[in-house]
């Protein structure tokens, strides 16, 4: 592994950032507006694949299954299908969100060094206090407490406990 890329919001700070982390040096980038443009239309070519794909087989075995069986079964197994699609189209959505960074984090506006000050964890996400640009800032990290350990480790940054 070269690098790690996490998702990360400037406090104050309407656009998403992404925080790279190599051995020894930790960045801020911020994606280029074509970046963010091919992103969004990966994304949207994700969730139009599987609303036709999988929403066309489990139209078709949603209708199979309420002619076999009617009422309120019927009304029951038509609802979790529903859920389950729609539950289904969510998870697809945030894998691919994490998935995409790659593409968010090439060619970036802006990439600025991150002095890493101090951690506090907030379980599902990280805030770092950190200089950036001479300026003292928080960074909120979206990684969990053992993934932020692991990346910080791989950083070789000495001294801080998550």
């Amino acid at each position: 592994m070269e690098r790690y890329l996490l998702r990360a919001d400037l406090q104050g700070y309407s656009y998403r950032e992404i925080l790279e982390v190599r051995r020894g040096a930790v960045r801020l980038l911020h994606p280029s507006g074509r970046a963010r443009r091919l992103s969004r239309w990966t994304s949207t070519l994700f969730a139009l694949g599987y609303l036709f794909v999988l929403g066309s087989f489990m139209g078709t075995a949603g209708n199979a299954g309420g002619l076999l069986v009617s009422g309120i079964v019927g009304l029951v197994i038509a609802a979790g299908f529903i859920a389950f699609f729609f539950a289904g189209l969510i998870v697809l959505l945030l894998w691919w969100d994490d998935r995409n960074l790659p593409i968010l984090a090439e060619n970036p506006d802006a990439a600025r060094p991150v002095e890493v000050l101090g951690v506090t964890s907030y379980g599902t996400f990280q805030e770092i206090r950190a200089r950036v640009d001479g300026q003292e800032c928080r960074i909120a990290v979206h990684a969990s407490k053992g993934r932020f350990a692991e990346v910080l480790r791989f950083a070789g940054i000495p001294g801080l406990q998550v």
